[in-house]
C-alpha cells in the first residue's frame, strides 16, 4: 500500500499549496474624532493616510460599499476550536453570502498551513483559501482562513450542516451548534487595486444597531481601519520589507489608541519577511 499512499500524498501536497494564497492583514482601531465631519471624511482620512505613505492614490482603486449582518457559529461540540462566520451582504454593492472558517488562537505559519480547511468538492470553484499574517499594532500571528461565496444564506443547526461545507474541519455528527446573530449591521467600504507585485484591499468597517442606522450613519458604534495585501500566491521578501516599512510609517501617523507605541511585552512573532517559509 505504500506506493499508492505516497501517490495520494503527493497529489494532496501539490494541490494543497496551489490553492492557498498568502495574505497580510494590518488592523487599526479608528478615532471617532476623525469622523466628526461625517462618514466620508473619516474614510478619506484613513485611506489618504495609507496613500500618502504607500505612494499610491487610493481614489484610482475600485470602490465597493457594503452593508452586512454576521452570524457566528460555535464549533466546540463538533471537535473544533475554530470559528465559522456567516456574512450576509444585505444592501449596497454586494448581495451575496460568505461562509468563513478561521483558525482560532495564535498560530505559527506551519500550524496555519496544517489546518484542514479544504471545502467540499462542489464549493471548490467558489472558495478562497488564505494563509494570513494578521498584524495588530503590538501583536501578530498566523491564521488559516477559508471562505466560500454563496448566493443564498444557509442555516446551521448541527455539526453535519457545517460538515457539508468543510468536511475535514469538523465532525459529521448530529450535535447541535449555536448560531449567534448579533442583530447589528456592519457598514464596510473597500478600495481594491494593484499594489507592489500583488494587490491590496483597503477597508473601513463601522458597526451600527440597524440597517437603517448604517444607511443614515446614525448611532455609529465601534470601527476599524484595515488593509490586506494579497500575494501571487506568495509574497516576495522585497514586498514584505516594503509592507513592514509602510506599516511602521502608518502606525506613527494613525496609531492605535492606548496600545502604541508598544510595551516591551508585546507579542509580535517575527515580521512577515522573515517568516514566509514558502517563498
Amino acid at each position: 500500500h505504500m506506493f499508492k499512499y505516497s501517490l495520494v500524498f503527493l497529489a494532496l501536497f501539490s494541490c494543497y499549496y496551489c490553492s492557498q494564497l498568502y495574505t497580510v492583514e494590518y488592523q487599526f482601531q479608528i478615532y471617532d474624532s476623525e469622523f466628526d465631519g461625517g462618514r466620508d471624511s473619516g474614510i478619506d482620512y484613513y485611506f489618504s493616510s495609507w496613500s500618502n505613505v504607500a505612494g499610491v492614490n487610493y481614489e484610482t482603486f475600485n470602490q465597493t460599499e457594503t452593508f452586512r449582518s454576521t452570524a457566528i457559529v460555535t464549533l466546540s461540540d463538533c471537535g473544533s476550536g475554530d470559528i465559522l462566520r456567516k456574512r450576509d451582504y444585505i444592501y449596497g454593492d454586494r448581495n451575496d453570502v460568505t461562509l468563513g472558517l478561521k483558525s482560532a488562537g495564535s498560530l505559527t505559519e506551519s500550524e496555519a498551513l496544517n489546518e484542514n480547511f479544504d471545502v467540499a468538492p462542489e464549493y471548490e470553484e467558489s472558495n478562497d483559501y488564505f494563509i494570513e499574517y494578521d498584524v495588530h499594532p503590538c501583536e501578530s500571528d498566523w491564521v488559516a482562513n477559508s471562505r466560500i461565496y454563496l448566493t443564498t444564506s444557509p442555516d446551521f443547526f448541527t455539526c453535519s450542516d457545517v460538515h457539508d461545507y468543510f468536511p475535514d474541519a469538523v465532525e459529521n455528527s448530529n450535535n447541535d451548534v449555536d448560531m449567534d446573530e448579533s442583530g447589528s449591521v456592519e457598514y464596510v467600504i473597500y478600495r481594491n487595486g494593484p499594489y507592489l507585485d500583488g494587490s491590496v484591499s483597503l477597508a473601513i468597517t463601522l458597526t451600527y444597531p440597524s440597517l437603517q442606522d448604517a444607511i443614515d450613519d446614525t448611532n455609529r458604534g465601534s470601527g476599524e481601519f484595515s488593509y490586506t495585501f494579497f500575494g501571487t500566491p506568495d509574497i516576495s521578501s522585497a514586498d514584505a520589507d516594503e509592507l513592514d516599512f509602510v506599516h511602521e510609517q502608518l502606525l506613527s501617523s494613525v496609531g492605535s489608541e492606548d496600545n502604541y507605541p508598544c510595551d516591551s511585552e508585546s507579542n509580535v512573532s517575527s515580521n512577515v519577511s522573515t517568516n514566509n517559509e514558502s517563498s
